[in-house]
């Protein structure tokens, strides 16, 4: 017994020692200004699972971004308003590759301007991230770039008065049979959560979307506040592969510019979902133009897309026997296993206040898709559990804190 118990000890401190070390060498390194040179002097010195702090500052202009390649680093700013930085050119910050230690990339804790250029935060690595407590203003397209990476978006604000991409989500560099061919996973952290952020739209934005997914994307849209935006994911129309997995929840989306005709509030074109637990206030009755909530559609459905239509005559189509080629390739209630399985939509407990009270639904645009079938209204996911909220990586570091190990860095 008494070998046994100290074997037990042994291993204990052996584990201590281990976690000990390895906060040990997580240092923190602050940025002598927030100008490009300094800031990327002080990344390249960091080590996988550091931390990088950029001092207060304004009127700071990058040409040009940065890319972090096979380390998961945090930056951090020392907040929204106080951390400024103008972007001239087409980035910002970049993860890209592997972490050795599986850290969390991290970036956070300042306000990013600047009209021109696309993608200004992209993340394509296999490690998971976290994007939060950012300000983004007007830029040309999108503001963050997601390519088959998991993680957290949270406690954004997106304000535009001509309208942008704010996130959007692509499913990664499998083909799409391997994307399709997984497990639906709702709940999971496999996935892009964008979780307690707000979108303004000073103007009637009709067009870009406050999320677009597709190549097999799976995002959770959750505990968030939309004014006068819309949100998207594409299908097979118009991209190699559908947006594969939604889920939206808890959002309270206010349509608060009158004479603005946004067409849909969500506009899905293929794959599959779960809406529920909305709110959507209307200032008047021209906010929408059917009105919709949320819209199915699938465009193969009566035009030529990707080469061919459904109709039963093209072999991407499952083509079942008199259902002129139901199930169409990735239409809206279809997901994985497999290029071919119905997985139907289900909306519930989605509510319109203002000049479009009561129930809201799913409609359907297409004739392939159909109530009952591919899409059940007011009526609870059979099995479905969400994720803990707010999402387990935002209890990591949410906000700027005193540097330890603090090694000035940069001239």
């Amino acid at each position: 017994m008494r070998r046994l118990k100290n074997s037990a000890i042994t291993v204990a401190a052996v584990l201590v020692a281990v976690f000990c070390a390895s906060k040990a060498h997580a240092n923190t390194l602050t940025a002598t200004s927030c100008a490009l040179a300094n800031v990327s002097s002080a990344i390249s010195a960091a080590l996988d699972g550091d931390t990088v702090m950029i001092p207060a500052c304004s009127g700071i202009t990058w040409s040009s971004g940065i890319t972090i390649n096979n380390k998961a680093i945090k930056i951090s700013g020392a907040g929204i308003d106080v951390t400024t930085i103008t972007l001239a050119g087409s980035g910002f910050i970049t993860f890209s590759g592997t972490s050795a230690g599986n850290n969390v990339a991290q970036l956070g804790n300042l306000t990013i301007t600047g009209s021109s250029g696309d993608g200004f935060i992209e993340v394509k690595s296999s490690y998971r991230f976290r994007l939060h407590h950012m300000k983004i203003g007007d830029i040309a397209n999108r503001a963050i770039l997601v390519t088959g990476s998991y993680g957290v978006i949270d406690h954004m604000q997106f304000t535009t008065s001509n309208g942008y991409n704010a996130i959007q989500v692509l499913g990664g560099s499998t083909t799409p049979t391997g994307r399709w061919s997984q497990n639906m996973n709702f709940g999971s952290v496999d996935q892009v959560y964008i979780e307690d952020s707000t979108y303004t739209a000073t103007s009637c934005v009709t067009s870009l979307g406050i999320f677009d997914g597709f190549n097999g994307s799976r995002i959770v849209f959750r505990h968030n506040t939309v004014t006068n935006w819309s949100g998207y994911v594409h299908g097979y129309d118009s991209a190699s592969e559908s947006a594969l997995q939604l889920e939206v929840y808890e959002n309270f989306f206010d349509m608060a510019k009158s004479n603005c005709a946004i067409p849909r509030m969500l506009f899905i074109r293929g794959g599959t979902g779960y809406i529920f637990n909305n709110t959507m206030h209307l200032t008047d009755a021209y906010n929408l133009y059917e009105p919709q909530f949320a819209s199915l559609y699938y465009y193969r459905s009566t035009q030529s897309q990707q080469g061919s239509i459904c109709n039963g005559s093209a072999s991407v189509d499952q083509n079942l026997p008199g259902q002129n080629g139901y199930l169409c390739f990735q239409q809206p209630g279809s997901g994985g296993p497999g290029l071919h399985t119905s997985v139907p939509f289900y909306e519930f407990n989605n509510v319109g206040t203002g000049n479009m009270p009561g129930n809201l639904q799913l409609i359907s645009e297409s004739s392939h898709v159909v109530s009952g079938r591919d899409y059940f209204n007011d009526t609870q996911k059979p099995g479905y559990t969400p994720l803990t909220y707010p999402h387990p990586l935002t209890s990591s570091n949410p906000a700027p804190s005193a540097p330890t190990n603090l090694r000035i860095i940069g001239g």
